[in-house]
């Protein structure tokens, strides 16, 4: 064992934060490897308190952030796409000795913190950091790397330092070609049969409302793509009927290092029935990459498969299930070439509950 010594006073957890990482964890569906995720989801919650109760200009942008799920239990979990400004900060969870997830490699990051969990007493010590472009791995064959404590900057005053003063470019990152393993994107679930119209979740969805189609669809020009109503009048002349009083709502997704931006419209069908229609676009150019795919799932089952060809707009994908089914949206990036998967996100599951 490598003592270690925290480079912070220990923090306690607000109860807001505690629950918000317990109602993420019992999402997720391996339980083999929950407890895991468990932790990194509380050390998430305690890098958020950290920053919001110092006084300091950097922005903490969680919005993105993903878990990246342990192989096998007994690996620690990870976190990454975390941005303080636009630094990509990275987390994981450290007991007696830095075991380093060697998931966390395949999308590098400026700046990797570990953390201590004490899940009884629900508080956070961090032991310090270690910069991207300084990181030495002996091995990158295995599921996790022992790191020397020496490698570990362990006042954490300096990454702050950093922060506030280095420019992007002086913490270059290496390309990664590790094989991409399940990511979840942190979110609360969605029940869409309880969305409010205009309500603003910080860290998920902005909903909106189809009765404003189509007329005020296009006026929301911040909101929306100019001729995403359009692409809903295309839908029902397929013949989807979509209710007016459906429930409606979209988020900006960052795949592959390209954004995203998903709509999700959910609606009653019969009674205890609900159909879910999700739209994926591109916010950064008129077309989707090619081989962008739009993945429906229920359970481990693939309902729903599209994929973006070349000069694709858009990816529309539907289902309809019964009021106790769940489903799961996964977003890939797959090279259209070798059929490698590049990239793969899943967000949890999305449900309709009516109360």
């Amino acid at each position: 064992m490598i003592p270690l010594n925290a480079a912070s006073t220990p923090l306690d957890l607000t109860s807001d934060r505690i629950n918000r990482a317990i109602a993420f964890s019992q999402t997720l569906p391996n339980s083999l490897t929950r407890w895991q995720s468990h932790l990194a989801l509380l050390a998430l919650e305690g890098l958020a308190q950290y920053f919001s109760e110092r006084s300091t200009p950097i922005q903490f942008d969680r919005t993105q952030a993903r878990l990246l799920e342990p192989s096998e239990f007994g690996i620690p979990a990870a976190i990454n796409s975390i941005y303080a400004d636009q630094f990509h900060l990275a987390l994981f969870v450290v007991d007696n000795e830095i075991e380093f997830p060697m998931s966390l490699m395949q999308n590098p990051a400026h700046f990797y913190i570990a953390a201590s969990v004490n899940e009884e007493a629900n508080q956070i010590e961090f032991y310090g950091f270690l910069r991207g472009d300084r990181l030495n791995l002996s091995s990158t064959s295995d599921a996790t790397c022992l790191i020397p404590v020496s490698q570990l900057e362990t006042n954490f005053e300096h990454l702050f330092w950093y922060l506030a003063s280095l420019e992007l470019s002086a913490i270059p990152l290496p390309s990664s070609s590790l094989a991409i393993s399940a990511q979840w994107l942190i979110q609360p679930l969605v029940n869409a049969a309880q969305w409010v119209q205009t309500q603003i979740d910080e860290l998920s969805w902005t909903l909106f409302s189809l009765e404003l189609a189509p007329a005020g669809m296009r006026a929301s020009a911040n909101a929306f793509s100019a001729d995403l109503s359009s692409v809903f009048t295309e839908i029902e002349r397929s013949g989807l009927q979509i209710p007016s009083t459906a429930q409606s709502g979209y988020r900006s997704i960052k795949l592959n290092q390209h954004t995203f931006r998903l709509y999700i419209t959910t609606w009653a069908v019969e009674e205890a029935e609900w159909s879910l229609l999700a739209i994926l676009e591109s916010i950064q150019s008129p077309t989707l990459p090619t081989g962008t795919q739009l993945v429906i799932q229920a359970g481990e089952t693939v309902l729903v498969e599209e994929e973006a060809k070349a000069r694709s707009a858009y990816l529309i994908a539907q289902i309809i299930g019964d009021w106790n089914e769940q489903f799961t949206l996964t977003l890939k990036s797959v090279d259209p070439g070798d059929r490698m998967t590049i990239d793969s996100l899943s967000l949890p599951p999305i449900v309709f509950q009516p109360d």
